[in-house]
């Protein structure tokens, strides 16, 4: 079995400007370097197995957990920003009301 003898590369980079430009290119190996695959293979010595399923498992939900976990501190920074934002607001408030009062006096 022919395994490809065609590369794509594509790159990705920023103007002067700042703009994401991107480049295509095309590369044709020669005919001598292309790889050939074995017709038959060994399952046994080509699949992850039980081990492999269980570190796939085990990478997936770890994933999942860190991704709960970011969302709670992103929360909680968000809602420790709101209230910081209304504190102020009211030491503003509570500023600007006592300055009317020793202005009215």
């Amino acid at each position: 079995m022919r395994f490809g003898s065609t590369l794509f590369l594509v790159f990705i980079a920023s103007d002067q400007l700042g703009r994401p430009t991107a480049s295509f290119h095309l590369f044709t190996a020669p005919e001598d370097s292309v790889i050939y695959l074995a017709a038959e293979l060994n399952p046994d010595l080509v699949t992850p197995g039980v081990v492999g399923f269980f570190a796939t498992f085990f990478i997936a939900g770890m994933t999942v957990l860190l991704v709960f976990d970011l969302v709670r501190r992103i929360r909680r920074s968000r809602y420790r920003e709101e209230v910081g934002l209304l504190l102020d607001a009211e030491v503003a408030a509570a500023a600007q009301a006592e300055e009317e009062r020793k202005a009215a006096n």
